[in-house]
């Protein structure tokens, strides 16, 4: 190309300005595209790592509301399981004493009372009843104590070292009530 006028000279610096545009408006866009792409990584990645968090304390949140009611729920049927509980124990402790009370009056009551006390007879300081006890009409050889903390049975206390043989309803009942507790299953087990 001849560039000694004028025009041919404008010619070539237009072509040239418009080469070296075009090449640098392409750099420029494929720059913009990448910072374009970049950026919109970027917000996504953030965006899901927000997500992520926010699902993560919400589940956190929901998990530690249902730890709280299933322990409110567990805490009110075990409040209820021990109310029935007692209820069902104090109905078997009366239903008990009325049949120890019945079997106070039999003959088998008065026999099973001087077989206990045979075998000791001669150690026997005292005997401790109940004051409703119909025993204390064959007991009439022994000093007797009344006590009133007696529902039936005896409290032989012996000569040496005021040792006890006690033989009353009330440790017997004591001892059911523990049995009862230990063995009646009435309890809210973990899984």
């Amino acid at each position: 190309m001849d560039y000694s006028n004028q025009e041919n000279l404008y010619k070539y610096f237009d072509q040239t300005i418009k080469n070296e545009s075009s090449l640098i408006i392409q750099k420029l866009k494929k720059e913009l595209k990448e910072m374009k792409n970049t950026a919109l990584t970027t917000v996504k990645n953030e965006l899901d790592e927000s997500k992520k968090i926010t699902i993560d304390a919400k589940a956190k949140l929901l998990t530690s509301k249902h730890q709280k009611s299933l322990s409110e729920l567990k805490k009110k049927y075990h409040l209820e399981l021990m109310s029935k509980r007692e209820q069902l124990l104090e109905e078997l402790v009366v239903s008990l004493k009325n049949k120890l009370s019945d079997y106070m009056k039999t003959e088998a009551y008065k026999n099973k009372v001087l077989e206990t006390l045979k075998n000791i007879k001669e150690e026997i300081n005292y005997i401790e009843i109940s004051p409703k006890d119909p025993v204390k009409t064959i007991l009439k050889d022994y000093e007797i104590r009344e006590n009133s903390s007696i529902t039936g049975g005896i409290l032989v206390v012996l000569k040496t070292n005021n040792l006890e043989v006690n033989q009353t309803f009330d440790v017997k009942i004591k001892e059911a009530k523990e049995w009862f507790y230990q063995n009646s299953l009435l309890f809210v087990v973990e899984k």
